[in-house]
């Protein structure tokens, strides 16, 4: 779908991480972000995909949201070639263990293994 934008408790995220964006400011910097992008994305007459996501983050920083830093860090988009992804699949398929083990863990146990 072109210009959804999910934000919000609808968001898809591993078990162990939802902890760290549920929380109520959290929610509403995410709502804040998905709305000033989508006004980007309006005023632009853009699609959301192809708007300034630099002017984005200058704007988040300004208002106190994003640290500074993300403004310097470089990105690299990664592309696999056929073989190497199937590669990693076969790999996650020999693994015995589940893919979240370690999500299942009691409140005070301790993850030792690698977690992939």
């Amino acid at each position: 779908m072109r210009n959804i934008l999910v934000v919000g408790k609808a968001v898809s995220v591993a078990r162990d991480a939802l902890p760290a964006i549920r929380m109520q400011p959290d929610l509403e910097n995410q709502g804040g972000a998905a709305g000033l992008a989508a006004a980007m994305g309006v005023r632009s007459g853009q699609d959301l995909r192809k708007i300034d996501v630099r002017a984005l983050q200058t704007r988040l920083v300004g208002i106190g949201v994003l640290p500074e830093r993300v403004l310097t860090r470089q990105l690299v988009p990664r592309q696999y070639e056929v073989t190497e992804l199937k590669s990693l699949i076969s790999a996650l398929v020999a693994d015995e263990r589940p893919f979240h083990t370690y999500s299942m863990m009691d409140l005070n146990e301790v993850f030792h293994g690698r977690i992939r």
